[in-house]
């Protein structure tokens, strides 16, 4: 598959689809760097794990590669792990990344992307982040998602406050235990 994105990016085209199964390395965050003809992203992120470390890098990544000033729309789906203990430990942002100055950053690279998106009359809304939780099933995952959602949500507030993020939580159902 990484050489299917490389030949994509490589042309120019306007429409990039990516797949990943597996985000453990780094090749799997496609490099949108060199093809400034795209209109439309669509990226899925599969087996993610519920770290909100992992899910930063993934987007900080995945966002501070797109250069293309024809950008409409972005569509990134991630589907969330089950998390076990383990990742419960890490999964709450830790001090380099829940500081007010990795967030400021962070906003700073958002604003690159909104400076390159073009404004099309019949949307206000072109970026859509989807993370499905519904292997969340447990009350410590449930919990998870909510850390989730919030840290989101403060990393994404510029667009928020600009109506240019649809931002969609795949909720599970809590199991009894």
């Amino acid at each position: 598959m990484h050489n299917l994105y490389s030949w994509i990016a490589s042309r120019s085209s306007t429409t990039a689809c990516w797949s990943c199964q597996t985000i453990s390395e780094s090749h799997c965050i496609p490099r949108l760097l060199s093809n400034t003809s795209l209109e439309e992203v669509y990226v899925f992120f599969y087996d993610v794990p519920p770290s909100m470390l992992q899910i930063e890098s993934i987007l900080l990544t995945l966002l501070s590669g797109i250069t293309s000033p024809h950008l409409q729309n972005l569509y990134i789906y991630m589907q969330l792990q089950p998390p076990v203990a383990l990742q419960l430990e890490v999964a709450v942002p830790r001090n380099e990344t829940n500081s007010a100055d990795y967030t400021a950053a962070f906003h700073a690279i958002l604003h690159n992307v909104e400076g390159q998106l073009c404004q099309p009359s019949n949307t206000t809304s072109m970026v859509s982040l989807n993370l499905d939780g519904m292997g969340c099933t447990s009350v410590a995952g449930s919990r998870l998602m909510v850390v989730i959602e919030s840290r989101i949500v403060t990393l994404f507030a510029p667009w928020l406050d600009h109506s240019l993020l649809d931002i969609t939580l795949i909720r599970p159902r809590v199991l009894a235990s």
